[in-house]
């Protein structure tokens, strides 16, 4: 559900480490432009996730990329031993 909302809200690209931030020395209005985006896609991950998730959502995470891989990282269900445990 998540992942539907960040392409409506236009800010997968931040989410997923596909746009990079600017050099704000050679394009400091675009770099400005990064930082809003960026928090703005942070803000949707942590209104949007539970009181215990915020746990991995938090203050040590520079940019959205880092609080959305800390979360996947946590979350994601991944390897043949963890499969065969959740089912």
């Amino acid at each position: 559900m998540m992942r539907h909302k960040f392409k409506a809200c236009k800010v997968a690209g931040y989410l997923y480490g596909d746009i990079k931030r600017p050099d704000p020395r050679l394009d400091p209005v675009g770099a400005e432009n990064w930082d809003f985006n960026d928090n703005y896609a942070a803000m949707l991950i942590y209104e949007n996730v539970s009181s215990s998730q915020k746990v991995h959502a938090g203050q040590d995470c520079a940019s959205a990329f880092q609080m959305w891989s800390n979360l996947e990282a946590i979350f994601e269900v991944s390897g043949h031993t963890t499969i065969i445990n959740y089912v």
